[in-house]
């Protein structure tokens, strides 16, 4: 009877064993290995093996090293000593005592673990060896049996991993796997030694294995494995790694996909030129074109299918100077060194490419790939984990310290962005990624550059300029404290977070390369978006100072980006410095610098802004030789067309311009869907459609050009610009349709509206309906060109005469509070039409670019009309104009100006004083202002006068430096007082504006940096 029950308790307490060593629970191994002793002492080796494996399990789990790059090694030297020297002898004791053989396999499996702790490999391998070589069945396996199985062929592999036989212990994991499955329920050491077998392999198969295909196979596997089985919190180290490892495999194939496509087509681009008989057109600009076909040219004069290159050669060739000496009109200024400037005619054109844009570049189109798409959709899968994975196995860096595995990770995600998504959507969440980011980082530079490239994709540019700010801010603290350190753009590593292995001391920082890009892609932003002259100056000679610190002249992509940005920042300060002198000290610096970037590197867009800081200058001659290489190097770069239309112009080529144009208008990708193209090529399209326009006025009259001004409006009906007021339906509406009410001005309290039905209607019958433009069957697919006469912005013809018998006042409503009445811009309404949720600041811009396209197009029709003496067709489209934005300054100063051509002067001046309220500096609006007041005829003349000399002078020292007519006015003025002097320097000035004037201002390219 007690026999019995020893053998029943004995039994008992071998299952409560076994369990305990299945669930890891090994703080109660101790007192059960005893009781089963106790019970049953044929099972010493079971009892003994079971203390000794809890003991190792303590010292296992007490050294385990927590960084996640060292969830990588075999073993570790930490652990070794007398304590596992103990269970060692312990272990070789038990296998002496009374026990099955199961009962000593599994001890000898507990000893090679014991040896795999102290590296001691061969070792190890020969305890599992006997075990292997049972081949016993899965099918009889279960209980610890099973987990011991498992653990033998873990120990093995990684043993043969640590005697470097990498693919046998390859070989060891893939037969685990496929011979030891997961039951429904498995306990916690079998999922452990699971998670061990499919942890090993993923790592050893990324190393060892080429094909992609088993690497992602076994990453999944694993992913997969400890989503659906292993604990929340289960290694989260070891889950960590194998995610970076993932991610940075996945990373890579993204970028050779793209690296591979990319090289594909360069040689397939480059197959078809040398097969193209056009590429025998690229020759010097200077030299004589190459002897073509007259290409055929349909009813309207436009090319069909007509090679830009040829049109270019044939249009502007032999007109262009022999060197970049820059003409002012008052001498001429050679460059400062002939180092520092390229012969820009005899710059062989390169070889075509797909692409012109840095890959940093927001707007760039990259071809994707279904491969390409399926990599990134893991990658897109993988980012939220992995982050959260981050956050939870590493903390905030110590001082001195970096947090490397999450900047690491930060870098991939964004870099990853840059080349494949550019999405607004995805932008937005890596921007919380990044602010996340800070509470693991302290004062990241990597944080703040990738910051700044969101920020700008969504629009934050205020938001990203202080981040530019505060990165600059880091990099000069960095400089000043380890100027060595920093310059080589090395990082130091707190391990204890989980950094790289390897990497040397020092502060986290940018390379010096990345520092510098990022400095002058910082002063671009700033300057493209937020127009701040003096700040992107700052950056760019910021950027500029570091390129020499560095020296970094031998890198000639960066150079040659470095000075682009600079010549840039020069041409932008120059527009908005109020002095003089200063204005063309930064024109001529500007210059140079663009010159000494092309000596590094010769670009499409270099070559844009160099044509376009010579054509403000007025060296017409060299601006055309620049602008023609921009276009030879980029023939799709639209505002180089469009710069180029305006210096023909210039030369008053008008019908070459036309052409020129009109050639412009073939590049687009598909014209029978312009809608799908960005915010900012719409509105460059828009701006080179006005500019045709005003050509076509100049070459065949206002008359004629007002009765083609319909394709100004069907342009932006087929890129979908649409705002407060539907194009389409305005320009359909027949005299007799009833009228929307009209806008509402809003001074000082007092409304005043601003409409009349038989304006509108005679506005509506003097056009061709839009419906009827769109259904007609048009001649050239291709042709969307034709332009109004000169825009509110150009100054000539657009600044009235006074006049000696003013016409007779038209009864009109009045548009303006009376003269007595002194605006108050506070109490400027517009009442918004966009109800809604709150848009993004993306969004807002793109909604302010496109109600300035159609902005530009109604003051363009109202100049057409007024110069042709419609006032009441003018008066109409002023109102649609300031049904948009009520308070522009633009319309209020093309008002004014229709007003004044009326013979009401006093009115005209009330239209100009409240457009210089909302833009102090509006130039024409001053000028205009000062023309009205010499117009007035009343007892204080001399007043007015002295009124209108003071606005002239400050219209020709800012921004109306170059309108003629405020030249000339104050030559008139200085004539009057009697000073000669200075008004015949004033009137030849204006004789150097005119001839070299465009038909419309160089700041209507856009967009002017590129």
């Amino acid at each position: 009877m007690a026999s019995a029950i020893h053998h029943h308790k004995a039994v008992q307490y071998a299952q409560q064993l076994e369990t305990a060593r299945c669930s890891g629970n090994w703080t109660g191994i101790a007192e059960l290995a005893r009781k089963l002793q106790k019970h049953d002492s044929k099972r010493v080796c079971v009892t003994r093996t079971a203390v000794a494996e809890a003991s190792l399990e303590g010292l296992l789990a007490g050294s385990m090293y927590q960084g996640i790059e060292s969830s990588e090694r075999i073993g570790s030297k930490k652990i070794a000593g007398r304590g596992v020297e103990e269970i060692i002898q312990q272990l070789k004791g038990a296998m002496e005592e009374s026990g099955t053989e199961t009962d000593k396999h599994e001890a000898s499996i507990v000893l090679a673990q014991a040896y795999l702790a102290l590296g001691q490999y061969p070792d190890a391998a020969r305890a599992c060896q006997h075990e292997l070589l049972l081949q016993t069945p899965v099918a009889s396996l279960s209980g610890y049996r099973m987990v011991s199985v498992m653990k033998c062929y873990s120990i093995y592999g990684m043993a043969k991993e640590g005697l470097g036989e990498d693919s046998v212990a390859l070989e060891v994991y893939t037969r685990a796997l496929q011979h030891l499955p997961v039951s429904e329920k498995p306990a916690a050491m079998e999922v452990g030694v699971m998670e061990t077998i499919l942890y090993r392999k993923a790592l050893l198969t990324e190393r060892m294995t080429q094909d992609s295909e088993p690497v992602i196979q076994s990453f999944e596997r694993y992913r997969v494995f400890v989503a659906t089985t292993c604990p929340k919190t289960f290694r989260l180290n070891r889950r960590a790694n194998v995610y970076r490892h993932y991610y940075q495999y996945l990373s890579a194939m993204l970028q050779q996909e793209y690296a591979k496509d990319e090289e594909a087509d360069s040689e397939l681009v480059q197959s078809r030129a040398a097969a193209s008989p056009v590429s025998e057109t690229f020759h010097s600009p200077l030299g004589p074109p190459a002897p073509v076909q007259q290409p055929a040219v349909n009813g309207n004069g436009v090319g069909n299918g007509v090679s830009p290159h040829l049109v270019l050669n044939e249009v502007v060739a032999g007109g262009d100077s022999n060197g970049l000496a820059i003409s002012h009109g008052t001498g001429t200024y050679p460059p400062t060194t002939s180092a520092a400037v390229p012969v820009v005619h005899h710059i062989t054109p390169p070889t075509p490419t797909t692409s012109h844009l840095p890959p940093s570049r927001p707007g760039i189109k990259r071809k994707t790939t279904v491969a390409a798409q399926q990599i990134y959709s893991r990658l897109i899968l993988l980012s939220p984990t992995y982050e959260d994975l981050l956050h939870k196995t590493t903390a905030f860096p110590r001082a001195g310290y970096t947090n490397t595995a999450l900047l690491s990770y930060l870098d991939l995600l964004c870099s990853n962005w840059v080349l494949h998504s550019r999405s607004v959507e995805e932008a937005e969440a890596i921007v919380e990624v990044l602010y996340r980011a800070t509470g693991k980082t302290f004062q990241s530079v990597r944080v703040l550059r990738w910051l700044r490239v969101m920020l700008e994709r969504l629009g934050r540019w205020e938001e990203g300029a202080r981040a530019v700010e505060a990165y600059v801010d880091l990099v000069e603290k960095g400089l000043e404290r380890h100027p060595d350190v920093v310059a080589m753009g090395l990082g130091r590593v707190d391990t204890a977070a989980g950094g790289d292995v390897g990497e040397r001391e020092g502060e986290d920082m940018d390379t010096k390369e990345v520092i510098v890009e990022t400095v002058a892609d910082g002063a671009r932003m700033v300057g493209k978006y937020l127009r701040k002259g003096k700040d992107a100056l700052t950056y760019a000679e910021k950027a500029r100072m570091y390129l020499e610190k560095f020296v970094l002249e031998g890198d000639a992509a960066l150079a040659a980006k470095v000075w682009r940005v600079s010549g840039v920042a020069h041409g932008l300060w120059s527009e908005q410095t109020i002095e003089s002198e200063e204005r063309t000290e930064q024109q001529q610096k500007a210059i140079t610098a663009l010159q000494r970037s092309l000596d590094y590197e010769q670009s499409a867009e270099t070559f844009f802004h160099l044509s376009l800081q010579l054509a403000v200058t007025r060296a017409i001659p060299e601006a055309i030789t620049a602008v023609k290489q921009a276009l030879h190097h980029d023939k799709r770069l639209l505002p180089a067309w469009h710069l180029l239309a305006l210096l023909l112009s210039a030369r008053k080529e008008n019908e070459k311009a036309l052409r020129i144009c009109e050639t412009a208008f073939q590049l687009i990708d598909d014209p029978s869907s312009p809608s799908c193209l960005s915010y900012e090529e719409k509105e460059t399209l828009v701006q080179l459609k006005i500019t045709e326009c005003a050509l076509y006025e100049a070459a065949h009259g206002v008359e004629a050009a007002i009765e083609r001004q319909g394709e100004l409006f069907e342009l932006c009906a087929r890129m979908s610009i649409t705002g407060p007021v539907n194009v389409q339906d305005v320009m359909a509406t027949e005299s007799s349709s009833p009228l929307n009410p009209p806008p509402r001005l809003e001074v000082n309290g007092s409304a005043v509206v601003d409409e009349d039905a038989t304006e509108r209607a005679s506005l509506m019958s003097s056009r061709r309906s839009i419906r009827s433009v769109l259904g007609r069957k048009r001649e050239s697919r291709n042709r969307l060109s034709m332009s109004n006469s000169p825009s509110l912005m150009k100054p000539s013809l657009d600044i009235p005469r006074p006049q000696t018998a003013p016409p007779k006042h038209n009864e009109v409503n009045e548009l303006l509070p009376l003269p007595n009445q002194s605006p108050s811009i506070s109490n400027v309404q517009v009442h918004s039409t966009y109800p809604g949720e709150k848009p993004s600041l993306l969004e807002t811009h793109e909604k302010e670019a496109l109600e300035r396209c159609l902005l530009s197009v109604w003051l363009a029709s109202a100049g057409m009309f007024r110069r042709a003496g419609k006032f009441t067709e003018a008066h109409a489209a002023v109102r649609e104009a300031r049904r948009i934005q009520n308070e522009d300054p633009d319309a209020l100063a093309q008002l004014g100006m229709i007003y004044h051509e009326q013979g009401e002067y006093e009115t005209a001046c009330t239209a100009f004083e409240i457009a210089t309220a909302v833009d102090m500096d509006h130039p024409v609006a001053n000028a205009c202002l000062a023309r009205t007041l010499l117009a007035l005829s009343h007892a204080d003349q001399p007043a007015a006068r002295d009124r209108a000399e003071g606005l002239l002078d400050v219209v020709t020292k800012l921004r109306g430096w170059d309108i003629p007519e405020a030249w000339f006015d104050l030559a008139e003025i200085y004539e009057q007082l009697e000073e000669h002097e200075e008004a015949e320097s004033c009137l030849w000035y204006c004789v150097e504006l005119e001839t070299t004037r465009p038909v419309r201002r160089w700041e209507s390219v856009m967009p002017t940096w590129v």
